[in-house]
Order: structure tokens, then C-alpha cells, then sequence
């Protein structure tokens, strides 16, 4: 119970030192940090259903790993990163890799990964003890939040290059772009350069993602 209560103490005691809480009231930042959560909590309902249909339909047809396992490390960096800031919502967005994890199973039990994808999800994953132990952290999240970039432009290449949606879920594009979109309009009312340069890319790439679902059918779908 005292180690408990500890815990409780530790934890309430940071959140008071956060951004957000500081800053709580009717302003941008607490809107930001609401949209995000609930952002979040749809793009982790959304991959869980995404590795749902993974393990049910056996196949990853379209589903690129080096884009998952990318958004794995992402997100877990952008939570260390949010302990070192104080920002609640750089921990909640951590809270994500959970759940990009079960498609990588999924995506494993299928068939496994080639030596490449083993050896770019190494490289990857070498951004996670980067952010932790070295004095650089907001330049490596910045870094991260540019590979974010590249590695979501592997969902369209992915569908253009199979000419099939094969297992991609539309719920998990529609958030993306639900967000993207949102991200978009915080940049260019308080949000810095980086932002403003990334967020129309992404929400390209989503909408390039989307047209692309649409014109190529699920392979199995186009033989029935």
C-alpha cells in the first residue's frame, strides 16, 4: 500500500509539473492536447483492428512492416521525449507503440520478415536508446518526426505496387488523415516550422492513400 501510494504521489506530482497542466484553460494548447487524446485512442482501436485483420484474413498483402515498425519506434521515442519535455501529450502519444506491436506479430505469424526488414527494423529501433541516452533529444525527435514522413509514404507505394488494398484497413487511413488534418491546422496557427513543412506531405500522402485504396480492390474481393 505505501509503495502504492508512493507511485501515486511520483505520478501526480509530475503531472503537475507538465505542460499541459500549466497551461490547462480555454486555450490552443489544451485543445491540442484533448484532440490529441482522443486521436490516439481512435489510431489505437484502429490497429488493433488492423492486426485483427492480419491474423484473420492470413495475410499482410499492402501492410508495410518497415512503415509499422517505424511507428513503433516513433511513437516510443516521442514518449521519452515527452518525460524529458514534461508534455502529456508527447507520453500519451508513446502510449501508441502498444499498438503497433500486435501488427508486427501478426505480420510475423504470416510468414516472418526478410534479412532486410530484420535489419532496417534494427536500425530503427537504434532511435529508442538514441533519444534516451543522449543529451540531443529534441534534435532526434525532430529527426523522428521526418522518418515519420518517409515511412508513412511505404502505405500508398505498398497499394500501388501490389495494385490491391490487400489488408489495409480504411479506419486506420481515415484516422491518419482525421489527424493529419487537424496537426495541419495547429501549424499554421501556433506551431512551429517543422510542422508546417510535414503536416501538408502527410495529409498528401493520406489523401494519395485513400484514392489509391479506393481504385485498387482487395485481389480476392476483384475475383468474386
Amino acid at each position: 500500500m505505501a509503495r502504492r501510494n508512493h507511485m501515486l504521489d511520483f505520478v501526480s506530482g509530475f503531472v503537475r509539473t507538465t505542460v499541459e497542466y500549466k497551461g490547462w484553460g480555454l486555450n490552443l494548447l489544451t485543445v491540442s492536447f484533448l484532440a490529441t487524446v482522443f486521436f490516439n485512442v481512435l489510431e489505437a482501436m484502429s490497429c488493433m483492428k488492423q492486426a485483427g485483420a492480419i491474423a484473420a484474413q492470413k495475410s499482410r498483402m499492402s501492410v508495410s512492416s518497415n512503415m509499422m515498425a517505424y511507428f513503433a519506434v516513433f511513437h516510443a521515442v516521442i514518449g521519452v521525449y515527452g518525460v524529458y519535455a514534461n508534455s502529456l501529450v508527447a507520453i500519451c502519444s508513446g502510449g501508441l507503440t502498444f499498438f503497433y506491436l500486435p501488427i508486427l506479430r501478426a505480420m510475423k505469424n504470416i510468414g516472418g520478415f526478410t534479412r532486410a526488414e530484420k535489419r532496417t527494423m534494427f536500425i530503427f529501433s537504434l532511435l529508442l536508446p538514441a533519444v534516451i541516452f543522449l543529451p540531443w533529444k529534441t534534435q532526434i525527435s525532430a529527426v523522428t518526426f521526418v522518418g515519420a514522413s518517409f515511412a508513412f509514404s511505404q502505405l500508398p507505394w505498398q497499394i500501388w505496387k501490389e495494385k490491391s488494398r490487400g489488408v489495409v484497413q480504411m479506419k486506420l487511413v481515415l484516422v491518419y488523415t482525421a489527424s493529419t488534418m487537424f496537426w495541419l491546422f495547429y501549424a499554421y496557427t501556433g506551431g512551429d516550422m517543422l510542422f508546417k513543412t510535414l503536416t501538408p506531405v502527410n495529409l498528401a500522402l493520406c489523401f494519395a492513400t485513400i484514392v489509391l485504396w479506393l481504385e485498387y480492390p482487395n485481389r480476392q474481393d476483384a475475383k468474386n
